[in-house]
């Protein structure tokens, strides 16, 4: 199940999404908040990211460089509730059998609905728009005795999703069948 349900209690114009291994400060809630208002069309938040194209593939750049970006990372963003509502409702079966099957890419496909909507809406631009300020990641790491009576939920294949092996090729295989659904890649590099 997508966390990007537009559950009938919103009753706001946005959300803020954030998971569960970040903090953001009051400041950095104020900034994108404002930012938000600002640009309610576009994805605001922390954490920058961007793609980009080799040997005929498209490759996920998982590095944070503020200055070059073509997607926000949803662990910290704001967004506006119809984008919740399109994403649910007509976002094509396969990108959301994608993120079932692989509990990856949602925050990239977020990303690029936006942006092929800013596009049908003729105002082609970058899906977000990140907001530099301080957030924090938490890594809770558990006490010896406590791993060895929960050890079924620390093992290798429950760790972070980000930090899994495949975590990156998952990533590339979004991007490549985003534009095979989509016919073009939305994000602008």
């Amino acid at each position: 199940m997508s966390r990007f349900r537009p559950y009938p209690e919103i009753e706001t114009e946005v959300i803020f999404s954030v998971d569960d291994d970040r903090m953001v400060g009051p400041h950095g809630m104020e900034e994108g908040f404002a930012a938000w208002q600002a640009f309610p069309h576009l994805l605001v938040g922390h954490c920058p990211r961007s793609h980009s194209f080799q040997d005929r593939q498209y490759k996920y750049c998982g590095k944070r460089d503020p200055h070059y970006y073509s997607m926000i990372l949803t662990g910290s963003v704001f967004i506006h509730r119809l984008y919740l509502e399109m994403f649910t409702d007509t976002l094509p079966e396969a990108l959301h059998s994608f993120i079932d099957k692989n509990m990856n890419g949602e925050d990239i496909i977020m990303n690029d609905m936006v942006a092929d909507y800013l596009k049908e809406l003729d105002i082609p631009q970058c899906s977000g728009l990140f907001v530099n300020s301080s957030t924090d990641e938490i890594h809770i790491k558990p006490s010896t005795s406590l791993l060895g009576s929960l050890s079924r939920y620390f093992s290798k294949d429950r760790a972070s999703l980000w930090q899994r092996e495949d975590h990156v090729k998952k990533r590339n295989d979004c991007l490549n069948l985003i534009v095979s659904v989509y016919g073009y890649m939305p994000l602008i590099m």
